[in-house]
């Protein structure tokens, strides 16, 4: 039996990770645009409460103490945090384009814009101007 050359293993750190899409292996999902450190790390503590409760929840002793109210409260505190970071980011992120769509037309503004209204997406506009 033939040996396969072995492939030098990828490393994965934190600026470089990629998500793999799950209906095509092999293919990896860009990050979104809007994606920043600070996110990652606020996912990463939302998950590690998630699992908190998870397992705090088949213990009796925390069900019994109340501890897993306060769990939950911790847990519903942070995915607030993240959801508002994630909102402040994509604000950030649209002004950028809404600035440099000003200062050049046909830069990187109008190709995102193109992206959506290229998409495929049922165009309405022509339905409300001709009735």
């Amino acid at each position: 039996m033939r040996k396969l050359p072995r492939k030098p293993v990828r490393r994965k750190s934190k600026e470089h990770t990629r998500t793999r899409s799950s209906g095509a292996p092999g293919r990896f999902k860009r990050t979104p645009y809007w994606w920043n450190d600070d996110i990652q790390a606020q996912r990463e503590k939302c998950m590690e409460d998630r699992k908190r409760i998870t397992s705090a929840a088949r213990s009796e002793i925390y069900r019994n103490n109340g501890h897993l109210e306060a769990l939950k409260d911790t847990y519903k505190r942070a995915k607030k945090h993240l959801q508002r970071l994630i909102e402040t980011s994509k604000n950030e992120h649209w002004d950028e384009v809404i600035r440099d769509l000003n200062n050049d037309i046909w830069g990187k503004g109008y190709e995102i814009i193109m992206r959506g209204v290229a998409s495929g997406r049922p165009y309405d506009i022509p339905d409300k101007i001709y009735p």
